[in-house]
């Protein structure tokens, strides 16, 4: 029969002799646990298992090639199988958040811009500053270079954002920084169904306040929410904070779950507050619920207004949505790729030709560098006006904003009209001439 001796440190061993039964047998390991050896009287292993209670083994060697530490898993020489990690795919894009690093700025890059109230603005791409109803909220963002003031170490850059004049906390008041998610890419979070899934919330925050901050995750529609809090606990320090969300078992949105549909439109929206009023506000945190009267994200009641306080800031990095309870390490994309997403949303570019109409307006052939979202509408980037020349001299330019003029079939082109010229030929093919005083590009945007 086989014996298991229990080797202690001092007191040499114990044998016990297991039950004679097929079936496991189960120790508990003493206070001190040196080896565990179990041999039959021809030296073969004679338990088919062990299991020990309250026992802290510091190495654990599997066979002869993998062994198991507080360290890691060290498997030389064989592969490592499963069926996934955090709950879902072992490869792959796992951030649902595009441009959670802050990397991306096409439309102002590092210059500070103003949203004031009332408006929405996309300062950063993906990323929407919004103020509204409040007493004349004015916020300054700008994108920061450069660690550990710009970003945290390891983190290419974040978003900032200044209060320039105060709110006055009334109860309309809306200030939100926020960034929309596309519901061909949520939707297999299978929100709506029973199947939904658990999806975890990081993020590098730093602010001149302390204290209770509130955020929310959003259906599409703007029917339900789930409110969560964070707190920061040291002023101008960066502080990583992480949020385990429940999948949404009852929304009915079609647009948070669109079930069949090739729809592209919004299918959750994330939301971190700045200070609204009470029409905004919600009074427990950690639960999906219908949201506020505005139909806009439920906030979380009592958390700190940073647009009541002059001067007051609040810095924003390493944002991360992906499924499962843990959070992993964050999923650093390149500059291409990166801007390739933000692209699909937003694009600058120039017209390949360009001709006349009549006399003072334009016709201009823009190929997209990209297939994007939906059918954009168009604009001016840049700096001064819109140059057009005959490859013999400038023939006119004009400050008028681009309106749409057609999409093509394949979404890889975009023609826009432009009036305000003077002196133009009729069929005549022009050059769009952009110089360092007059860049007039055209922007195309397709946001949710």
């Amino acid at each position: 029969m086989s014996k298991i001796r229990l080797f202690g440190t001092s007191s040499g061993y114990v044998e016990i002799a297991p039950a004679a039964a097929a079936s496991n047998n189960t120790l508990t390991a003493p206070s001190t646990v040196g080896e565990i050896i179990a041999k039959d009287a021809a030296g073969a292993i004679g338990v088919t298992s062990i299991v020990t209670t309250n026992a802290t083994i510091t190495t654990a060697k599997v066979g002869a090639a993998v062994t198991i530490s507080e360290s890691g898993i060290d498997a030389s020489g064989i592969g490592i199988t499963c069926a996934n990690i955090n709950g879902q795919q072992i490869s792959g894009r796992r951030n649902l958040i595009v441009n959670g690093e802050m990397k991306v700025a096409q439309r102002e890059g590092t210059t500070a811009t103003a949203v004031t109230n009332i408006g929405a603005k996309f300062v950063l791409d993906r990323w929407m500053v919004g103020t509204a109803q409040g007493g004349g909220t004015s916020l300054t963002v700008q994108q920061q270079h450069g660690n550990p003031t710009g970003a945290p170490y390891g983190y290419a850059a974040s978003m900032k954002m200044t209060v320039a004049v105060v709110d006055d906390g009334g109860s309309d008041s809306f200030n939100v920084v926020q960034t929309r998610m596309e519901n061909l890419d949520t939707n297999y979070l299978a929100f709506g169904t029973s199947q939904a899934k658990t999806v975890t919330l990081q993020f590098y925050v730093k602010s001149s306040l302390t204290g209770t901050f509130g955020g929310s995750l959003v259906s599409g529609d703007f029917s339900k929410g789930y409110v969560f809090q964070y707190t920061i606990n040291s002023a101008d320090t960066w502080e990583k904070k992480v949020i385990t969300i429940p999948g949404d078992t009852t929304s009915t949105a079609d647009s948070v779950y669109n079930r069949g549909s090739a729809t592209s439109a919004r299918g959750l929206v994330l939301y971190f507050d700045l200070g609204s009023g009470s029409n905004s506000e919600k009074s427990a945190a950690n639960d999906w619920t219908a949201t506020a009267t505005w139909g806009y994200a439920a906030r979380i009641a009592g958390n700190v207004k940073l647009c009541a306080n002059a001067g007051a800031t609040w810095s924003m990095t390493g944002c991360q949505l992906e499924v499962g309870s843990q959070a992993t390490e964050f999923e650093h994309r390149s500059y291409g790729d990166e801007l390739t997403l933000c692209q699909r949303y937003f694009q600058t570019v120039r017209a390949s030709s360009v001709t006349a109409s009549n006399a003072n307006n334009c016709r201009f052939n823009c190929p997209l560098l990209c297939e994007m979202r939906a059918e954009p509408s168009v604009g001016k980037g840049g700096s001064g006006n819109i140059n057009v020349g005959d490859m013999v001299s400038i023939g006119s330019n004009s400050s008028a904003t681009p309106s749409s003029d057609g999409y093509s079939f394949d979404r890889l082109m975009m023609t826009c009209a432009v009036g305000g010229f003077t002196g133009l030929t009729a069929y005549r093919t022009y050059c769009h001439e952009p110089s360092s005083g007059n860049l007039g590009l055209i922007t195309c945007s397709a946001e949710l």
